[in-house]
């Protein structure tokens, strides 16, 4: 017994060992994507107490994780990492609480815990700042809260990814799904009256627990003052709206492009193979069951996301995608469990048909018609079900980590075009760091990289001036141009070209002072000093 409960612990520590391994990976090599680098100049704002309430900041996100990554940053200092390990903490919790969701859905921890832990999209994004890692780890502690028969703790966990960001609303029908399913015996019917009469009392602590922290977040709304942060992030996103036809296949593809990266090509052929004929088991062998009714809950919430994401007119960027990642872990758990029903099945049906005596058609048909009834029978005969079980179990973790482990191995090396910047940003600090030795009154020129510039330069002396137009920055070095030092960012694949010309016309010149590259050779930046010259 004693053995049996120190394995329970085991297994999942070591699956978080793992996924802590692979996510040191990418924590230093890349530099900040500009959306990562203006979340960050917000919580330095929080941090350093300039902008406490965040008044001055066009927020277009709730303001939740911006105070908790401002709390690491005051304990760190400005450093990249510190705005990171809000998420890497997110990522590693989301592996421990799907071995509890897989455990108490009756999936196979191990190969659910894993995929999660070896998913490239995982790996990647728990090596940036964005907020998606932390909104995904609310929605599991959810899940894991309303599988548990803790409807107010669920409904808390689903608010404060919604504080997170406000998309963690459609997780809303797969948590109260998986409550439901979770307290129903396994074979069966799930039918929403045998609740009875405790169904007010679990939907007012529902209810409870969720508008708690959205009334925190309003209010925190209302004392900062300025356009709420939905208003913004609707104006930001163009609206919500269903696509144009011209939009479809490009979107479609667009989206296909990503989906590779969830798993990888291996894992991701092995479900689109795999889940289809567990579904048709569902409805000839196993309907009206609860793995059945599982089984389909999972696939119809994937395949219903999917299908939003590509017929609402929001922008197609990988980490939306996110999201997914722990409820197709699930799947492939349930695909396990599946494969090692059919794999132990037969000798099951030998050793069960000698030990109670029933003849092979008996048991077959019964086998087929109950086949998790059935399990409960395997385990009480020795020699049979309990002992291939957990060989089972271990062989399929091993093709589980067979399959993934090589997207797995690029995503540590970060190699896949997914997560964070992968080297257009590389160089920004060189630039910033030659900056901050020039005086007070020293100005950068800018057109670009104002996001990034905001938090590279977060306590440098020089000023950023935005330059909407050729003309205008023309017209500024007309009056102050000879009054301090000058200087203008160009990333290396935008022309001067109309820059000179309206610089030239007023008697200055771009004089190139520093040039950058990323980590395949290539030019990133280039860094001019704007000096007068005689006409």
């Amino acid at each position: 017994m004693q053995e049996a409960r120190r394995l329970r612990w085991i297994m999942p520590a070591l699956l978080c060992l793992v996924a802590f391994a692979l996510r040191l990976g990418p924590l230093w090599v890349n530099r900040f994507h500009p959306d990562e680098a203006l979340y960050s100049s917000w919580a330095l704002a929080i941090a350093y107490g300039r902008d406490v309430l965040l008044a001055h900041a066009v927020l277009d996100k709730p303001p939740l994780p911006f105070y908790l990554m401002a709390v690491v940053f005051f304990i760190l200092g400005r450093i990249e990492i510190a705005a990171r390990l809000i998420s890497l903490m997110a990522s590693l919790v989301s592996v421990a609480l799907t071995w509890q969701l897989a455990r108490k859905l009756k999936i196979s921890s191990p190969s659910a815990t894993l995929a999660l832990a070896l998913s490239p999209f995982a790996i990647l994004f728990s090596s940036t700042a964005f907020l998606d890692p932390l909104m995904v780890m609310f929605v599991v502690a959810s899940l894991v809260a309303g599988t548990h028969k803790q409807p107010g703790w669920a409904g808390m966990w689903l608010a404060l990814a919604a504080t997170t960001k406000v998309e963690a609303f459609i997780f809303l029908p797969l948590v109260v799904a998986c409550g439901v399913i979770a307290h129903h015996a396994c074979h069966q019917d799930i039918k929403l009256r045998d609740l009875g009469s405790k169904w007010l009392g679990v939907c007012a602590r529902f209810a409870a627990g969720l508008a708690l922290p959205i009334i925190v977040t309003l209010m925190l709304e209302r004392l900062r003052g300025g356009t709420l942060f939905w208003i913004n992030m609707t104006i930001n996103y163009g609206g919500t709206r269903p696509i144009f036809a011209s939009e479809v296949m490009p979107r479609l593809i667009g989206w296909a492009r990503w989906l590779p990266f969830l798993f990888g090509w291996p894992m991701l052929i092995g479900l689109a193979i795999g889940l289809p004929l567990l579904l048709i088991h569902d409805l000839t062998r196993g309907a009206r069951t609860r793995a059945a009714v599982l089984d389909f809950t999972l696939v119809g919430f994937t395949l219903g996301y999917l299908v939003l994401l590509w017929l609402l007119a929001i922008p197609v960027w990988d980490r939306y995608l996110l999201g997914l990642v722990p409820v197709t872990s699930l799947l492939v758990g349930r695909l396990v469990n599946w494969l090692g029903h059919l794999v132990t099945s037969l000798p099951a049906v030998v050793n069960l048909s000698r030990a109670k005596g029933l003849c092979r058609t008996e048991i077959l048909r019964r086998f087929a018609a109950q086949n998790d009834e059935l399990a409960e029978d395997f385990r009480r005969v020795p020699g049979s079900w309990s002992h291939s079980l957990p060989i089972t179990s271990w062989i399929a973790t091993l093709a589980v980590a067979a399959l993934m482990i090589y997207p797995a191995s690029q995503a540590f090396k970060s190699k896949l075009p997914i997560g964070g910047d992968h080297g257009a940003q590389d160089g920004i600090d060189r630039v910033t760091d030659y900056l901050r030795s020039y005086p007070y009154g020293t100005v950068l020129y800018d057109h670009w990289l104002g996001w990034s510039l905001r938090y590279y330069l977060w306590d440098a002396t020089p000023y950023v001036a935005y330059v909407a137009t050729p003309e205008w920055l023309a017209a500024d070095l007309h009056v102050f141009g000879r009054t301090s030092p000058r200087f203008i960012i160009f990333p290396a694949t935008e022309s001067t070209a109309r820059i000179e010309r309206a610089l030239g016309a007023e008697g200055f010149a771009l004089a190139p002072v520093l040039s950058t590259q990323n980590r395949y050779g290539q030019p990133t930046f280039v860094l001019y000093r704007i000096e007068p010259f005689a006409r």
